[in-house]
Protein backbone atom coordinates (compact mmCIF):
# COMPACT_ATOMS: atom_id res chain seq x y z
CA UNK A 1 0.00 0.00 0.00
CA UNK A 2 1.43 3.86 -1.07
CA UNK A 3 0.31 7.13 -0.25
CA UNK A 4 2.34 9.62 -1.54
CA UNK A 5 2.66 13.46 -0.24
CA UNK A 6 4.96 16.62 -1.56
CA UNK A 7 5.56 18.63 1.45
CA UNK A 8 9.09 20.81 1.80
CA UNK A 9 10.70 22.62 -0.82
CA UNK A 10 14.30 22.43 -1.27
CA UNK A 11 15.44 25.66 -3.32
CA UNK A 12 18.07 24.65 -6.27
CA UNK A 13 18.13 23.42 -9.41
CA UNK A 14 18.13 19.92 -10.94
CA UNK A 15 21.51 20.61 -12.41
CA UNK A 16 23.42 23.09 -10.24
CA UNK A 17 21.97 25.84 -7.76
CA UNK A 18 24.35 28.21 -9.39
CA UNK A 19 22.87 27.87 -12.70
CA UNK A 20 19.37 27.18 -12.16
CA UNK A 21 18.72 29.24 -8.85
CA UNK A 22 14.66 29.38 -9.45
CA UNK A 23 14.02 25.74 -10.07
CA UNK A 24 12.71 23.93 -6.70
CA UNK A 25 13.20 20.70 -5.74
CA UNK A 26 9.88 19.16 -3.86
CA UNK A 27 10.44 17.16 -0.83
CA UNK A 28 8.04 13.96 -1.24
CA UNK A 29 6.99 11.60 0.84
CA UNK A 30 5.59 8.06 0.38
CA UNK A 31 4.01 5.70 3.66
CA UNK A 32 4.18 2.01 2.49
CA UNK A 33 3.34 -1.06 4.67
CA UNK A 34 6.74 -2.50 4.23
CA UNK A 35 6.68 -5.89 5.99
CA UNK A 36 6.37 -8.90 4.45
CA UNK A 37 7.02 -11.27 6.89
CA UNK A 38 6.99 -10.73 10.65
CA UNK A 39 7.44 -13.39 13.61
CA UNK A 40 8.21 -13.86 16.96
CA UNK A 41 11.41 -15.65 18.08
CA UNK A 42 12.40 -17.17 20.91
CA UNK A 43 13.90 -18.60 23.08
CA UNK A 44 16.73 -15.82 23.92
CA UNK A 45 19.14 -15.78 25.82
CA UNK A 46 20.94 -19.14 24.98
CA UNK A 47 20.42 -21.24 28.22
CA UNK A 48 23.37 -20.46 30.10
CA UNK A 49 24.10 -17.43 28.74
CA UNK A 50 22.23 -14.96 30.72
CA UNK A 51 23.96 -11.79 31.68
CA UNK A 52 22.81 -12.86 35.46
CA UNK A 53 20.57 -14.74 36.53
CA UNK A 54 17.59 -13.44 37.00
CA UNK A 55 15.31 -15.19 40.05
CA UNK A 56 11.70 -14.45 41.06
CA UNK A 57 8.83 -15.83 42.19
CA UNK A 58 5.10 -13.67 42.00
CA UNK A 59 2.32 -16.31 43.10
CA UNK A 60 0.86 -18.15 40.34
CA UNK A 61 2.07 -15.94 37.52
CA UNK A 62 5.79 -16.30 37.80
CA UNK A 63 8.14 -18.51 38.71
CA UNK A 64 11.92 -18.40 37.71
CA UNK A 65 15.05 -20.76 39.43
CA UNK A 66 18.43 -21.23 38.75
CA UNK A 67 20.61 -24.01 38.81
CA UNK A 68 24.56 -23.48 39.21
CA UNK A 69 27.07 -26.63 39.00
CA UNK A 70 30.23 -27.53 40.76
CA UNK A 71 31.16 -30.52 38.82
CA UNK A 72 34.75 -30.19 39.76
CA UNK A 73 34.90 -30.67 43.65
CA UNK A 74 38.65 -31.54 44.77
CA UNK A 75 38.79 -34.73 46.26
CA UNK A 76 42.55 -34.74 47.64
CA UNK A 77 44.59 -32.13 49.78
CA UNK A 78 47.67 -31.20 50.15
CA UNK A 79 49.46 -31.31 53.65
CA UNK A 80 52.95 -31.05 54.17
CA UNK A 81 53.81 -32.07 50.80
CA UNK A 82 51.63 -35.29 50.77
CA UNK A 83 48.34 -35.61 48.53
CA UNK A 84 45.69 -36.81 50.85
CA UNK A 85 42.13 -37.81 50.40
CA UNK A 86 39.55 -35.42 51.95
CA UNK A 87 38.15 -37.20 55.25
CA UNK A 88 36.17 -34.63 56.82
CA UNK A 89 34.27 -31.49 55.52
CA UNK A 90 33.70 -28.77 57.83
CA UNK A 91 32.27 -25.04 57.33
CA UNK A 92 30.58 -25.84 53.64
CA UNK A 93 28.71 -23.11 52.16
CA UNK A 94 27.61 -21.91 48.91
CA UNK A 95 28.34 -17.49 48.40
CA UNK A 96 26.03 -15.72 46.06
CA UNK A 97 26.50 -12.49 45.17
CA UNK A 98 23.46 -10.33 44.26
CA UNK A 99 23.53 -7.38 41.35
CA UNK A 100 22.34 -4.09 43.21
CA UNK A 101 20.44 -2.61 40.16
CA UNK A 102 17.62 -5.12 40.24
CA UNK A 103 16.42 -5.96 44.11
CA UNK A 104 12.34 -6.49 43.66
CA UNK A 105 11.52 -6.44 47.22
CA UNK A 106 11.62 -4.66 50.55
CA UNK A 107 12.52 -5.94 53.83
CA UNK A 108 13.26 -9.60 54.26
CA UNK A 109 13.16 -12.28 52.13
CA UNK A 110 14.52 -15.94 51.58
CA UNK A 111 17.08 -17.94 49.49
CA UNK A 112 16.53 -21.48 49.34
CA UNK A 113 19.35 -23.49 47.95
CA UNK A 114 18.51 -27.32 46.95
CA UNK A 115 20.17 -30.46 46.22
CA UNK A 116 19.78 -30.79 42.44
CA UNK A 117 22.07 -33.46 41.15
CA UNK A 118 20.36 -36.22 39.43
CA UNK A 119 21.35 -39.63 37.58
CA UNK A 120 18.93 -39.04 35.19
CA UNK A 121 17.65 -35.95 32.95
CA UNK A 122 18.55 -33.03 34.48
CA UNK A 123 18.45 -30.30 31.83
CA UNK A 124 14.27 -30.19 31.21
CA UNK A 125 12.54 -28.04 33.28
CA UNK A 126 10.06 -30.62 34.42
CA UNK A 127 12.71 -32.75 35.38
CA UNK A 128 14.63 -30.23 37.27
CA UNK A 129 11.63 -28.31 39.17
CA UNK A 130 10.42 -31.54 40.55
CA UNK A 131 14.09 -31.31 42.09
CA UNK A 132 13.20 -28.26 43.90
CA UNK A 133 10.99 -30.31 47.38
CA UNK A 134 11.26 -30.57 50.63
CA UNK A 135 13.73 -33.64 50.87
CA UNK A 136 16.12 -31.99 48.89
CA UNK A 137 16.57 -28.62 50.75
CA UNK A 138 20.07 -28.14 51.86
CA UNK A 139 19.89 -24.82 53.65
CA UNK A 140 18.35 -21.51 53.74
CA UNK A 141 19.18 -17.80 54.41
CA UNK A 142 16.99 -14.77 54.75
CA UNK A 143 18.14 -11.52 52.90
CA UNK A 144 17.34 -7.81 54.08
CA UNK A 145 17.32 -5.66 51.15
CA UNK A 146 18.51 -2.71 52.66
CA UNK A 147 21.70 -4.39 53.81
CA UNK A 148 22.44 -5.94 50.43
CA UNK A 149 23.63 -2.47 49.26
CA UNK A 150 26.45 -2.67 52.58
CA UNK A 151 27.58 -6.14 51.72
CA UNK A 152 26.15 -7.79 48.24
CA UNK A 153 26.87 -11.62 49.28
CA UNK A 154 24.81 -13.80 51.09
CA UNK A 155 26.13 -16.97 52.26
CA UNK A 156 23.72 -20.56 52.69
CA UNK A 157 25.71 -23.32 55.13
CA UNK A 158 25.11 -26.63 53.73
CA UNK A 159 25.50 -29.84 55.22
CA UNK A 160 29.20 -30.71 55.72
CA UNK A 161 28.14 -34.88 55.94
CA UNK A 162 26.41 -34.57 52.53
CA UNK A 163 29.12 -32.25 51.44
CA UNK A 164 31.71 -35.12 52.30
CA UNK A 165 29.27 -37.83 50.92
CA UNK A 166 29.23 -36.53 47.25
CA UNK A 167 33.19 -35.82 47.46
CA UNK A 168 33.52 -39.44 48.30
CA UNK A 169 31.43 -40.65 45.32
CA UNK A 170 32.91 -38.47 43.15
CA UNK A 171 29.39 -36.75 42.35
CA UNK A 172 28.84 -33.36 41.31
CA UNK A 173 27.68 -30.57 43.29
CA UNK A 174 24.61 -28.83 41.63
CA UNK A 175 22.50 -26.58 43.95
CA UNK A 176 19.60 -24.82 42.83
CA UNK A 177 18.18 -21.45 44.18
CA UNK A 178 14.81 -20.34 44.56
CA UNK A 179 12.99 -17.40 46.43
CA UNK A 180 10.76 -17.63 49.28
CA UNK A 181 8.13 -15.18 49.25
CA UNK A 182 7.04 -12.71 46.62
CA UNK A 183 9.52 -10.36 44.74
CA UNK A 184 12.58 -11.51 42.47
CA UNK A 185 16.31 -10.66 42.19
CA UNK A 186 19.22 -10.42 39.71
CA UNK A 187 22.15 -12.62 41.06
CA UNK A 188 25.90 -12.62 39.58
CA UNK A 189 26.93 -15.46 37.41
CA UNK A 190 29.68 -17.04 35.08
CA UNK A 191 29.10 -14.30 32.41
CA UNK A 192 29.02 -10.99 34.72
CA UNK A 193 32.90 -12.87 36.41
CA UNK A 194 31.20 -13.20 39.54
CA UNK A 195 29.58 -16.32 40.33
CA UNK A 196 28.59 -18.08 43.08
CA UNK A 197 31.10 -19.61 44.72
CA UNK A 198 31.50 -23.46 47.01
CA UNK A 199 33.48 -23.20 49.72
CA UNK A 200 34.71 -25.71 52.73
CA UNK A 201 37.44 -26.87 54.81
CA UNK A 202 38.75 -30.24 54.89
CA UNK A 203 39.03 -29.62 58.77
CA UNK A 204 38.42 -27.43 60.95
CA UNK A 205 41.99 -26.04 61.13
CA UNK A 206 42.87 -26.08 57.39
CA UNK A 207 42.42 -22.65 54.67
CA UNK A 208 38.97 -23.00 52.71
CA UNK A 209 38.55 -24.13 49.64
CA UNK A 210 36.57 -22.35 47.14
CA UNK A 211 35.22 -24.20 43.97
CA UNK A 212 33.72 -22.00 40.94
CA UNK A 213 30.98 -23.48 38.74
CA UNK A 214 32.07 -25.17 36.40
CA UNK A 215 30.01 -28.05 34.10
CA UNK A 216 31.37 -31.11 33.12
CA UNK A 217 28.35 -32.19 31.37
CA UNK A 218 27.03 -33.05 28.70
CA UNK A 219 30.76 -34.51 27.18
CA UNK A 220 29.46 -34.69 23.16
CA UNK A 221 29.60 -30.92 23.63
CA UNK A 222 32.01 -28.20 25.22
CA UNK A 223 30.64 -25.07 24.67
CA UNK A 224 27.24 -26.09 25.77
CA UNK A 225 28.82 -27.93 28.81
CA UNK A 226 30.09 -24.54 29.88
CA UNK A 227 27.27 -22.40 29.23
CA UNK A 228 25.14 -24.87 32.14
CA UNK A 229 27.83 -23.91 34.47
CA UNK A 230 25.05 -21.95 35.66
CA UNK A 231 21.46 -21.03 34.17
CA UNK A 232 17.73 -19.82 34.86
CA UNK A 233 15.02 -22.63 35.09
CA UNK A 234 11.90 -21.01 34.16
CA UNK A 235 8.84 -22.92 35.89
CA UNK A 236 6.02 -20.47 35.25
CA UNK A 237 7.06 -17.39 32.96
CA UNK A 238 4.80 -15.21 30.70
CA UNK A 239 2.23 -16.78 28.92
CA UNK A 240 2.94 -18.13 24.77
CA UNK A 241 2.44 -16.42 22.25
CA UNK A 242 0.07 -16.42 18.66
CA UNK A 243 1.41 -15.19 15.13
CA UNK A 244 -1.40 -12.07 15.19
CA UNK A 245 1.38 -9.94 17.24
CA UNK A 246 4.91 -9.35 17.70
CA UNK A 247 6.53 -9.89 21.62
CA UNK A 248 9.31 -8.24 22.77
CA UNK A 249 10.83 -9.47 26.43
CA UNK A 250 8.84 -11.52 28.88
CA UNK A 251 10.38 -14.68 30.25
CA UNK A 252 10.97 -16.82 28.32
CA UNK A 253 12.55 -13.80 26.48
CA UNK A 254 11.29 -12.90 22.89
CA UNK A 255 12.03 -11.65 20.06
CA UNK A 256 10.14 -9.76 17.18
CA UNK A 257 11.28 -10.25 13.62
CA UNK A 258 10.37 -8.35 10.85
CA UNK A 259 11.68 -8.63 7.00
CA UNK A 260 10.84 -6.25 4.53
CA UNK A 261 10.17 -4.90 1.00
CA UNK A 262 11.25 -1.71 -0.25
CA UNK A 263 11.08 -0.87 -3.71
CA UNK A 264 13.85 -0.42 -5.68
CA UNK A 265 12.87 2.83 -6.95
CA UNK A 266 13.54 4.38 -3.43
CA UNK A 267 17.03 2.98 -3.54
CA UNK A 268 18.49 3.62 -7.20
CA UNK A 269 16.12 6.57 -8.34
CA UNK A 270 15.97 9.23 -5.34
CA UNK A 271 17.77 10.72 -2.01
CA UNK A 272 16.06 9.54 1.01
CA UNK A 273 15.92 12.17 3.50
CA UNK A 274 14.26 10.66 6.50
CA UNK A 275 13.17 6.68 7.11
CA UNK A 276 10.21 6.47 10.27
CA UNK A 277 8.97 2.94 10.54
CA UNK A 278 6.13 3.39 13.01
CA UNK A 279 4.84 0.71 15.24
CA UNK A 280 1.78 0.18 16.89
CA UNK A 281 2.01 -0.87 20.59
CA UNK A 282 -0.95 -2.55 22.10
CA UNK A 283 -1.39 -2.65 26.07
CA UNK A 284 -0.88 -5.94 27.72
CA UNK A 285 1.17 -8.06 30.41
CA UNK A 286 -0.02 -9.35 33.81
CA UNK A 287 3.64 -8.70 35.71
CA UNK A 288 5.42 -5.86 35.81
CA UNK A 289 2.73 -3.40 33.65
CA UNK A 290 3.28 -0.17 34.41
CA UNK A 291 7.76 -0.95 34.76
CA UNK A 292 9.27 0.56 31.47
CA UNK A 293 11.23 -1.41 29.33
CA UNK A 294 14.14 -0.42 26.61
CA UNK A 295 13.45 -2.36 23.47
CA UNK A 296 16.65 -1.76 21.15
CA UNK A 297 15.39 -2.17 17.14
CA UNK A 298 19.05 -4.02 15.52
CA UNK A 299 19.38 -4.61 12.03
CA UNK A 300 20.40 -8.19 10.94
CA UNK A 301 23.76 -9.31 9.59
CA UNK A 302 22.37 -12.70 8.75
CA UNK A 303 22.49 -13.34 4.70
CA UNK A 304 19.52 -14.61 2.55
CA UNK A 305 20.00 -17.75 2.95
CA UNK A 306 19.30 -18.01 6.45
CA UNK A 307 15.43 -19.14 6.37
CA UNK A 308 15.60 -20.24 10.02
CA UNK A 309 14.24 -17.40 11.79
CA UNK A 310 15.81 -17.70 15.40
CA UNK A 311 18.86 -18.43 13.58
CA UNK A 312 18.36 -14.57 11.48
CA UNK A 313 17.16 -12.82 14.63
CA UNK A 314 19.99 -14.10 16.66
CA UNK A 315 22.32 -12.56 13.68
CA UNK A 316 22.20 -9.21 14.51
CA UNK A 317 24.27 -5.78 14.37
CA UNK A 318 24.69 -4.38 18.20
CA UNK A 319 21.89 -2.20 19.63
CA UNK A 320 22.49 1.53 18.55
CA UNK A 321 24.09 0.81 15.54
CA UNK A 322 23.04 2.44 12.35
CA UNK A 323 21.87 5.82 14.64
CA UNK A 324 18.47 3.63 15.61
CA UNK A 325 17.25 4.44 19.33
CA UNK A 326 15.88 2.56 21.77
CA UNK A 327 11.98 2.54 22.49
CA UNK A 328 11.20 2.89 26.21
CA UNK A 329 7.67 2.07 27.23
CA UNK A 330 6.07 -0.06 29.43
CA UNK A 331 3.97 -2.96 28.59
CA UNK A 332 0.68 -1.31 29.96
CA UNK A 333 1.25 1.61 27.22
CA UNK A 334 -0.20 2.08 24.39
CA UNK A 335 0.24 4.48 20.98
CA UNK A 336 2.56 4.88 18.07
CA UNK A 337 6.23 4.13 18.70
CA UNK A 338 8.33 5.58 15.80
CA UNK A 339 11.93 4.45 14.74
CA UNK A 340 14.59 6.42 13.00
CA UNK A 341 15.88 4.23 10.38
CA UNK A 342 17.36 6.55 7.76
CA UNK A 343 20.63 5.17 8.09
CA UNK A 344 19.90 1.81 7.88
CA UNK A 345 17.90 1.93 5.13
CA UNK A 346 20.45 4.26 3.07
CA UNK A 347 22.44 0.82 4.06
CA UNK A 348 20.16 -1.46 2.67
CA UNK A 349 20.47 0.69 -0.58
CA UNK A 350 23.91 1.02 -0.79
CA UNK A 351 24.23 -3.33 -1.14
CA UNK A 352 24.84 -4.20 -4.52
CA UNK A 353 24.76 -7.70 -4.16
CA UNK A 354 21.83 -8.73 -2.69
CA UNK A 355 21.93 -12.27 -3.24
CA UNK A 356 24.45 -12.18 -0.57
CA UNK A 357 24.30 -9.24 1.58
CA UNK A 358 22.63 -8.92 4.88
CA UNK A 359 18.43 -9.21 4.70
CA UNK A 360 16.14 -5.87 4.81
CA UNK A 361 15.36 -7.39 8.42
CA UNK A 362 15.35 -5.71 11.77
CA UNK A 363 14.82 -7.59 15.49
CA UNK A 364 12.95 -5.92 18.10
CA UNK A 365 15.32 -6.86 21.07
CA UNK A 366 14.97 -6.14 25.04
CA UNK A 367 17.66 -4.65 26.63
CA UNK A 368 17.16 -6.67 29.64
CA UNK A 369 16.48 -9.97 27.83
CA UNK A 370 16.94 -12.78 30.48
CA UNK A 371 16.68 -10.37 33.13
CA UNK A 372 12.77 -9.34 33.54
CA UNK A 373 9.60 -10.60 32.62
CA UNK A 374 8.15 -7.67 31.15
CA UNK A 375 7.01 -7.55 27.51
CA UNK A 376 5.81 -5.21 24.80
CA UNK A 377 3.65 -6.05 22.40
CA UNK A 378 3.36 -4.62 18.91
CA UNK A 379 0.64 -4.95 15.85
CA UNK A 380 1.64 -6.72 13.06
CA UNK A 381 1.13 -6.70 9.29
CA UNK A 382 -1.73 -8.79 9.83
CA UNK A 383 -3.61 -6.35 11.81
CA UNK A 384 -6.39 -4.22 10.83
CA UNK A 385 -4.52 -1.57 8.21
CA UNK A 386 -4.64 1.45 11.08
CA UNK A 387 -2.82 -0.59 12.96
CA UNK A 388 -0.18 -1.90 10.83
CA UNK A 389 3.37 -0.99 10.71
CA UNK A 390 4.33 1.67 8.42
CA UNK A 391 7.93 3.62 7.06
CA UNK A 392 7.34 6.73 6.14
CA UNK A 393 9.90 8.27 3.89
CA UNK A 394 10.57 11.50 3.07
CA UNK A 395 12.46 11.86 -0.75
CA UNK A 396 13.82 14.22 -3.41
CA UNK A 397 14.25 13.25 -6.85
CA UNK A 398 17.88 11.94 -8.12
CA UNK A 399 19.42 14.86 -9.89
CA UNK A 400 19.88 13.97 -13.77
CA UNK A 401 22.76 16.06 -14.14
CA UNK A 402 23.02 17.34 -18.03
CA UNK A 403 22.62 20.71 -19.94
CA UNK A 404 20.92 23.41 -18.57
Amino acid sequence: MFAVACGEDLVGGNTCPALCPTENIPLQEVVIEPVALAANAGDFPLRGRETGLWIATRGDSLDVRAVVRFDTVTSTITVDGETRPITSVDSAHIQIRFSLVDIGWSGDITLEAYDVDSVGVDTTTTALASLYRPDRLLGTVVVNSAALFLDDSVKIALPNALLLQKIRAGRPVRIGLRLGGAGHALLQSVETGAPARLSFKANPESRPINIAPVSRAPTSDATLATDLADYLVVVKGTDPVDGTRLVVGGLPSRRGYMRMVIPPFYFDSVVLVRATLSLTQRPTGTVFREQDIAVAPVAVSAGPLIVDIRRAASLVYPSLQFGIGAIVAAPADSGVRTIDLIQLVRQWGSVTDRATGPQNAIVLQSLSEGAGAGALEFFGPDAPAALRPKLRLSFIPRARFGRP
